[in-house]
């Protein structure tokens, strides 16, 4: 990604040519200025700075499209599956020994939740895509029997609306962990776990992140298999 002038330009590396003129299609560069998008086709000249700069050699290169969501790059997405059926995330989930992505979340009362509202306690965010699903329901009930002894404070997190989050909850006695609806949030996105194709498309993958105290990682899981259960003994384990 490279900006020229007040433009803001993101490169694909397989640049098409076009007889002699070397126009650059829509398929090799996407950019946009304001909220105006450039047009379809670019000038080379427009572009020379940032192809000396960011890829010097655009049609031998097999770097893959980088992009940017909320000030962050990435060309990574992880593969998994569901019953059988690839599909993919939006990216990776944050690293252990980093510092987790700030959130804003919505609890069963409608009021917002942010990550600083759990500080000073370790966390165990278990993500999932619904929880009107039967995995989704055993990974709750899990980690409320589980870790709801520990000194870690649980985080439900879905894309369910908080009703629906709620209503799960006191009908499974589930008192030990917290609800956290990212409906109307960034969250998938932020932590590379939004389901970016397939039925489930919109929600989140099944994933574990475990926070210190200073919301430092240090534990994830996504796991291979929708379908499948988390892993909760070593999410337990780095809590000790």
């Amino acid at each position: 990604m490279a900006h020229i002038g007040s433009r803001v330009v993101a490169f694909d590396p397989h640049v098409q040519r076009r007889g002699s003129r070397d126009r650059v299609t829509c398929g090799g560069f996407w950019a946009q200025t304001g909220r105006a998008a450039l047009g379809p086709d670019l000038q080379p000249s427009d572009l020379a700075a940032a192809a000396s700069t960011t890829q010097p050699n655009l049609e031998s290169s097999t770097a893959p499209l980088l992009f940017a969501a909320r000030g962050r790059t990435s060309a990574a997405m992880a593969n998994i599956t569901l019953k059988g059926n690839p599909i993919h995330t939006s990216g990776e989930l944050p690293k252990v020994g980093t510092k987790a992505p700030a959130f804003t979340l919505v609890d069963k009362t409608l009021a917002e939740k942010t990550l600083a509202d759990f500080a000073g306690k370790k966390k165990v965010l278990t993500i999932n895509p619904s929880y009107d699903t039967a995995v989704c329901q055993a990974a709750g009930r899990a980690f409320n029997a589980k870790a709801g002894d520990s000194n870690a404070v649980v985080l439900l997190i879905s894309g369910d609306l908080p009703f629906a989050q709620k209503r799960f909850c006191e009908a499974e006695g589930l008192s030990h962990v917290v609800p956290l609806s990212s409906f109307r949030s960034s969250f998938g996105q932020d932590y590379g776990i939004a389901l970016v194709d397939g039925p489930l498309k919109g929600l989140t993958g099944r994933a574990v992140v475990v926070l210190d105290e200073n919301d430092v990682v240090l534990h994830t899981e996504l796991v291979p298999e929708i379908a499948q259960e988390p892993s909760y003994d070593a999410a337990l384990a780095a809590l000790k």
